[in-house]
């Protein structure tokens, strides 16, 4: 379930949004009584609708001539600042006229004149602008000439006003600028390209036939013919310089293309020991050849070495943690990638806002004194989370992090949650570089307090987990995790073969997910998947024998800017092994409810007992698909469908036994129900977007209701947060 609610992230801000407050009632309120305007920037509407003051001086501004722009976009047009400032006077009232100039002509408005007279207090205090609007020039179609190498929507997109307008069709607004920067775009884009003696003649526009001609002459496509190498390169590494450099033999030449190439030799040399190399490319163009001969001139420097590093800015955090995120130590040959490692970890520790990285000046040539430079972000924060969910109704979490303990990255936490059905408090111990790994060790203890639909259980565990980050967005996670259960208020058909309503559970557990998701609240492309294994034994210090496995994914496609198809399927099995019989209920899996299958009530979809409370099972199957759609700012809409299970379902008499005392036949049954007796759910949400994730509205309609197990036709869900 996403987390909801306000975070509020240091004791500071809170006194300073309490003073801010007082302040700001207080001068409001003087400002009422003694009649004060007010006057915010960029938004005319807040002042007087016809009078300005200026000086002392009131001052009516007036509009003549003016027939295609109201004078409400005419006044959009006026830096209310600087004539406040200024007065009517000089350049403020001249920008103001050149201001409404330029919003014409983006209007196709070629040869509009703005013009003013200030009339002073004594002749009725007016600015008057005088306003020649001209002829509107339109646009109906743009031809392109002369260009045989590319297509003409690719050269037009160069511009994308431009681009978009021709696409769209019809007639568009003749913006001279705009046309313009066409022009210098199609240029640019041909000399890099290789096309270096490339010719785009000024465009031409008839208004009669509004027409616009752009005419392009563009010559000999030039490429890179050979790459040779001068000055202090060395026998001993020209070699790997041409085969640095031998992917841009044959492609197109142009002035970025020397660029990459003399960085491409920078890096070379710079990750080798030789950050003051300099690099010149020199051009040989042969006549009557398309062909271009570079020559890249290298003055090597001195190979210099670290000497002494020093940091700056860690007032919290310890010398000894920055220096161990550092790829490189004191005596080792500078190398400019082993630099950028250091600098990239340096950012993800999230310690710091600023990190820089130098020698130090008025060095040796040889040895160098090497500077850290850091901004620490602030490493205390503090969070209130209220949320609302259709079976806990209200809730709310609260909690304090430090994710600078010692100064040495690690992180402590205290979390507290409360609802109408029960309370958690957990606190944790953090170490993202366990044993000076890019390894995670997390040390959570928590107590719990929940009432669940069938039962109530009180839950108190430690656990100890070691996660790894992988490459391609994959992630590793594995622990072991400790918990004494007590579980109260059971049907008694739920309890009669269980000799004890408390039990221990000890288990380990293996999990490995990918997430390229583009947002965790409302994502619009990618996906999360996971696959997680629990294996809970006698031998590892519990009461149970059980393994339970678990695979999800739920994937995001955007069909257009404001469309988006979700989809989600979720699968569990719980199998008792080794000497266990049954499952206690607290272990099962429920399904049915906001999250999950939402024309069903909290936990109610399933197998129900002879008194109509759900049984749980040791499979299930959950499957969601999704349409939403931004409707209107923050507010989105979606229509869904679900469909799920609980296994095994098909014998109700024989079930609470099986899941108590049956192991072979449960897990028999189990299998051969898996896919069995699903059902459905179809309807419609209404969310709306906040910046902790959407408040969100759910109806779902059951299409087939089973009588026998007390199944509603409908259910209506109120929470924070996206179903998945």
């Amino acid at each position: 379930m996403i987390r909801s609610g306000w975070k509020y992230f240091n004791r500071v801000s809170f006194r300073e949004g309490a003073v801010l407050l007082l302040l700001g009632v207080f001068f409001f309120g003087m400002g009422a009584q003694a009649g004060l305007a007010l006057e915010l920037p960029g938004l005319p509407f807040w002042r007087g609708p016809a009078r300005e003051k200026t000086g002392g001086a009131p001052y009516q501004i007036v509009f003549e001539g003016n027939a295609f722009l109201s004078e409400e976009e005419l006044r959009a047009c006026i830096e209310w600042d600087e004539l406040g400032q200024e007065g009517f006077q000089g350049i403020a009232v001249d920008d103001a006229a050149f201001q409404m100039e330029l919003r014409y002509r983006q209007a196709g408005f070629t040869q509009v004149q703005v013009g003013y007279r200030i009339d002073p207090p004594a002749a009725g205090g007016i600015v008057r602008f005088i306003i020649i609007e001209g002829q509107q020039s339109l646009v109906q179609a743009v031809l392109l000439k002369g260009n045989s190498s590319f297509a003409a929507d690719q050269l037009f997109s160069l511009e994308k006003g431009i681009g978009q307008a021709i696409r769209k069709g019809g007639e568009f607004s003749y913006v001279v600028s705009d046309f313009q920067a066409l022009e210098k775009g199609i240029r640019n884009f041909y000399r890099a390209e290789g096309y270096l003696d490339v010719e785009v003649s000024p465009h031409a526009y008839s208004p009669a036939t509004k027409e616009l001609r752009i005419t392009v002459s563009e010559g000999t496509r030039y490429s890179i013919g050979t790459i040779t190498f001068a000055g202090e390169v060395g026998e001993d590494v020209l070699p790997q310089l041409q085969d640095a450099t031998r992917p841009f033999i044959g492609s197109s030449f142009g002035p970025r293309r020397k660029l990459f190439i003399s960085s491409e030799v920078r890096e070379f040399f710079t990750s080798r020991g030789y950050p003051d190399v300099r690099i010149a490319v020199e051009t040989r163009k042969e006549e009557s050849s398309s062909t271009v001969a570079l020559v890249v001139v290298v003055l090597r420097g001195p190979l210099v070495r670290f000497g002494e590093i020093v940091f700056y800015g860690n007032e919290r955090t310890r010398d000894e943690f920055i220096h161990r995120r550092l790829h490189f130590a004191q005596g080792d040959i500078y190398q400019s990638d082993l630099v950028e490692e250091s600098f990239s970890d340096l950012y993800a520790t999230g310690l710091f806002t600023k990190v820089a990285m130098d020698f130090l000046p008025d060095q040796p040539e040889e040895n160098r004194a090497f500077a850290v430079e850091v901004a620490e972000a602030p490493s205390r924060e503090y969070y209130l989370e209220p949320g609302w969910g259709s079976y806990e109704f209200f809730r709310m979490q609260a909690g304090f992090k430090n994710q600078n303990l010692f100064g040495m990255g690690r992180i402590a936490r205290v979390d507290g949650a409360v609802s109408t059905k029960g309370y958690s408090l957990e606190t944790g111990y953090t170490d993202p570089w366990f044993l000076n790994r890019r390894l995670t060790a997390d040390m959570p203890l928590h107590h719990r307090y929940r009432e669940q639909p069938v039962y109530t259980i009180e839950n108190t565990g430690a656990a100890f987990y070691l996660s790894l980050p992988l490459p391609k967005n994959v992630s590793l996670k594995g622990g072991y995790e400790f918990s004494q259960n007590d579980i109260t208020d059971i049907d008694p058909e739920q309890n009669q073969h269980l000799q004890e309503a408390s039990y221990n559970k000890a288990s380990i557990n293996l999990q490995v997910a990918r997430d390229t998701r583009n947002d965790l609240f409302f994502a619009t492309k990618g996906y999360r998947s996971f696959v997680t294994a629990e294996f809970a034994g006698r031998k590892l210090g519990g009461n149970l024998d059980f393994l339970r496995l678990n695979f999800g994914v739920r994937y995001f496609h955007a069909l257009s800017e404001r469309l988006v198809l979700a989809g989600r399927y979720n699968c569990g099995l719980l199998l008792p092994v080794l000497e266990q019989n049954g499952i206690p209920i607290s272990e099962r899996f429920f399904n049915g409810g906001e999250s999950s299958i939402r024309s069903f009530r909290e936990a109610k979809l399933g197998p129900m007992d002879a008194d109509g409370e759900p049984l749980g099972g040791t499979g299930f199957n959950t499957v969601n698909l999704e349409l939403r759609m931004k409707i209107w700012r923050n507010f989105a809409g979606s229509l869904f469908c679900d469909m799920g299970n609980v296994s095994p379902n098909r014998e109700r008499e024989e079930i609470p036994a099986l899941l108590l005392d049956g192991r072979q036949e449960l897990v028999d049954k189990t299998l051969q129900n898996f896919f069995r007796d699903m059902r459905f759910g179809v309807g419609f949400g209404l969310q709306y977007l906040l910046p902790i994730g959407p408040a969100r509205l759910d109806f779902a309609l059951n299409p087939r209701p089973d009588e026998e197990r007390d199944e509603r036709s409908y259910a209506v869900h109120f929470s924070i947060g996206m179903a998945f």
